[in-house]
């Protein structure tokens, strides 16, 4: 039996910002670029309610045919999960906060977490101050360091394109635990 590829989590940042749209930004594009390599060398996306409700709010076209063309090979293409975390991570999560407002902006984003470690613990997502809340997390939460979080907006897409097909193995540099960037 053929070995499933990995489940990625995407953030509903990068569902926005992948618009077709001409825009002087090179996210969209980077976005974009990202989520068709996803789909062609056969990755899945991780489907939670949470990640649904914010993809439905937050979503560009591109993103929105690009999650339908995922669908459309469900049994390949989709990695369904409640993805919920465990309530004493959770706690552990929120107790690193810095600040009530930093506290509020990490019980936010939790479900990526959740989702991440339901899967294969992968993010994709341009939200650096997020990753950076759950990098000081994870020097606290010993389950969060194995975490990746890519961020297409801060790799070089050649770099992105060889990881994924290369079997996107864990890179230190890109795992909560691994390091600042």
């Amino acid at each position: 039996m053929p070995r499933l590829r990995k489940r990625f989590v995407i953030d509903a940042d990068v569902a926005r910002a992948c618009s077709l749209a001409d825009k002087p930004d090179p996210r969209p594009g980077r976005c974009a670029r990202l989520l068709e390599w996803l789909r062609d060398i056969c990755y899945r996306m991780v489907l939670t309610e949470p990640l649904r409700a914010e993809w439905r709010l937050h979503r560009s076209t591109f993103f929105r045919e690009w999650r339908d063309s995922m669908v459309a090979r469900k049994s390949k293409k989709v990695a369904p999960t409640d993805g919920k975390l465990r309530a004493d991570l959770c706690a552990g999560v929120l107790a690193t906060a810095l600040s009530e407002a930093d506290r509020e902006e990490l019980a936010k984003d939790l479900h990526l977490l959740g989702a991440a470690l339901a899967t294969d613990g992968i993010i994709v997502s341009c939200d650096e101050a997020a990753r950076k809340r759950f990098t000081h997390a994870a020097s606290r939460v010993t389950q969060l360091r194995h975490i990746m979080w890519i961020n297409p907006d801060l790799m070089d897409p050649d770099e992105i394109e060889s990881w994924l097909r290369a079997g996107a193995r864990p890179r230190k540099a890109l795992l909560l635990g691994g390091g600042e960037r």
